[in-house]
């Protein structure tokens, strides 16, 4: 794994869980009296699971929309 590559997990996975973490406030505020501390942070690995996926899902995704937006650039640019 090169350099290019582990920043670009680190910003993923960074910004995955940057967005998570005020739905985890949130939800640990708003439930914190109804269930135990286990249970709450079975919760919160979850949450940060969920969104640790979901980021990769969505850089993946672009990725491949980068690639082929990128193909059809080259292919129209040598027809020109």
């Amino acid at each position: 794994m090169e350099r290019k590559e582990i920043m670009r997990l680190t910003k993923i996975y960074g910004l995955s869980f940057l967005c998570a973490l005020p739905i985890i406030i949130l939800i640990d505020v708003l439930i914190s009296n109804y269930v135990s501390l286990f249970v709450l942070t079975l919760i919160d690995i979850v949450i940060l699971l969920a969104s640790a996926v979901l980021g990769y899902i969505i850089a993946e995704k672009r990725k491949q929309y980068i690639a082929k937006k990128r193909e059809e650039f080259l292919a129209n640019k040598n027809q020109s």
